[in-house]
């Protein structure tokens, strides 16, 4: 299942993405940061995450 629209038009950091975790409660969806990229070679470059923020 999507994240809903409502839940990623909360305001929040630059560089974090919503997640849903699939389970029913108030921990359902969270926020991670993005730290960077990682480039493998022969394909597209790969998103490096950091801790959860909330």
């Amino acid at each position: 299942m999507a994240v809903p629209e409502e839940v990623k038009k909360v305001p929040r950091p630059v560089n974090t993405t919503v997640y849903d975790a699939g389970r029913d409660g108030p921990k359902r969806f969270f926020v991670r940061e993005r730290i960077g990229c990682k480039y493998i070679k022969g394909h597209n470059p790969q998103p490096v995450y950091g801790k959860v923020i909330g």
